[in-house]
């Protein structure tokens, strides 16, 4: 089946959705796998629903999949806990879709951009992007006193509202 894709301005059409293809198999060059997948969504899509500082919940995109049938399938691209990843609900259209969307998102020629986010539990500081074309990912330790430990992890919580 084919489709279409867009993306969509809303995260109303993700409620219940949970991980239903991931977007890297293994670790080989597993760190400018990510950044290069967050350059082709970049291409695809332009901006994402949101990006914060926090590498377990990187970004988020709403995807529209249209099918040549017409059938709509709504589908989350989103950078969490274990890497690039699509979301949407169970069922064999949105494993499709999926797959398709997959597909569609490594065929892309990826978007310079560059982010910075922490991995706490490290604790690391990650700096990912493409540069020229070319993906780059550095991990360094994160040096903090326990006061700005703190300040940290309440800001990429949302603790300090």
């Amino acid at each position: 089946m084919a489709y279409t894709f867009s993306a969509v301005q809303e995260q109303d059409f993700l409620a219940g959705t949970s991980k239903i293809y991931r977007l890297i198999n293994g670790f080989d060059d597993y760190g400018n796998k990510c950044a290069r997948i967050y350059g082709n969504l970049r291409t695809l899509f332009g901006d994402p629903l949101y990006e914060t500082e926090n590498n377990e919940d990187l970004y988020s995109y709403c995807i529209a999949a249209v099918s040549d049938t017409g059938n709509t399938v709504y589908l989350n691209v989103y950078s969490g806990p274990t890497g690039p990843a699509i979301g949407g609900t169970a069922g064999k259209e949105p494993l499709q879709a999926a797959q398709a969307l997959a597909s569609y998102i490594n065929s892309a020629l990826p978007s310079d951009y560059e982010c910075q986010s922490y991995y706490l539990d490290g604790p690391c500081v990650l700096r990912m992007g493409v540069q020229n074309g070319t993906p780059f990912y550095e991990e360094s330790a994160l040096e903090l006193s326990p006061e700005e430990f703190q300040q940290l992890y309440n800001r990429i919580y949302h603790l300090d509202q």
